[in-house]
């Protein structure tokens, strides 16, 4: 076991995860806070189980790398198709598909993004702690649109600390069954702000449980009206962006669905049969390591054109997008 000792000379009440996060770059905030929560981490010779505690100047404090497995299973590099948006010497971004799983897991090992990646991109496999590969974050499985994936240790602590912290605007377009106008009123534009926690009744889904934080994790989204039409096949649908401000499990989709507005083909929250999900990141923009905005931008899939009429709002949609 790894032990990294820490004299904290500067920070005055920062929360100990934060401090460790700034401290030992190879590691997420998530892992941290995952041996925090394990005792694995030590101030003043005290076992710390509190990743909200304040640390104090002069405190000495021990991180002490939990492993409770290997830290790596074997993965197989599989060849296939993956469209690169952009690359650089430091980040990859694609565009995936959807009914794509991001990231490897118990259940599927073989078949994801990362598998495509690691084919292509041998040095992924030595990129990042916990079966990180690179990943600087994720979309669900049957989400289409962009990912982005760091392609050294630097890049991936830089990235990954920006989207923890907010720092990153991200536009998806989603078409929703009813007319979106509705709710949105005027403006054509609604905030949601609420608390999302797991469904009692069913563990693989999410829901609004309102202001009890105790029991869930605040999420907040931005929704932008675009168009509205009857679709012979569908009825009343409407082409709206959401531009999450934070990054829950399900958040889009939940809200939507708590709005009453479920996305098209979401087999989970809506039960309007499609050949897909209609929810795809369509644009991220974020600051560079240099310090530039950078902007990336997907093209519309063929599955929202084939039911709204691109050509004509895609301006509108670069409008509220820039």
């Amino acid at each position: 076991m790894k032990v990294f000792k820490i004299r904290n000379k500067n920070d005055v009440g920062k929360r100990l995860d934060i401090l460790l996060c700034l401290k030992l770059r190879k590691f997420s905030r998530a892992s941290i806070q995952n041996n925090i929560k394990k005792g694995s981490v030590y101030v003043n010779k005290k076992q710390i189980y509190k990743c909200s505690y304040k640390t104090k100047l002069g405190d000495e404090i021990n991180f002490k790398e939990y492993l409770s497995a290997p830290n790596r299973y074997q993965l197989i590099p599989k060849k296939m198709e993956i469209e690169v948006i952009y690359q650089d010497k430091n980040i990859l971004v694609v565009n995936k598909t959807n009914g794509l799983v991001v990231h490897p897991a118990k259940t599927n090992r073989n078949n994801t993004l990362i598998n495509g990646l690691i084919y292509k991109y041998k040095k992924l496999t030595k990129l990042g702690e916990n079966r990180k590969y690179g990943l600087i974050h994720r979309i669900d499985k049957d989400t289409s649109g962009l990912v982005m994936v760091a392609l050294n240790d630097k890049t991936l602590w830089f990235y990954s600390r920006l989207f923890e912290k907010r720092e990153v605007d991200k536009y998806y377009l989603v078409i929703v069954k009813g007319d979106f106008r509705t709710v949105a009123g005027k403006r054509n534009k609604l905030l949601v702000s609420n608390f999302i926690g797991r469904n009692p009744k069913n563990r693989k889904k999410f829901m609004v449980i309102g202001k009890d934080k105790d029991k869930g994790r605040l999420a907040s989204t931005y929704f932008y009206f675009i168009d509205n039409i009857r679709n012979s096949k569908l009825g009343d649908i409407s082409l709206i962006i959401a531009k999450p401000i934070t990054g829950r499990t399900h958040q889009i989709r939940v809200h939507l669905t708590f709005l009453g507005f479920p996305i098209i083909g979401d087999k989970v929250y809506s039960k309007t049969n499609y050949k897909r999900m209609l929810l795809h990141a369509y644009k991220i923009r974020i600051r560079g390591q240099d310090n530039k905005i950078m902007s990336f931008v997907t093209r519309v899939p063929k599955a929202f054109s084939e039911v709204f009429n691109m050509n004509k709002i895609i301006q509108e949609v670069y409008n509220i997008t820039r």
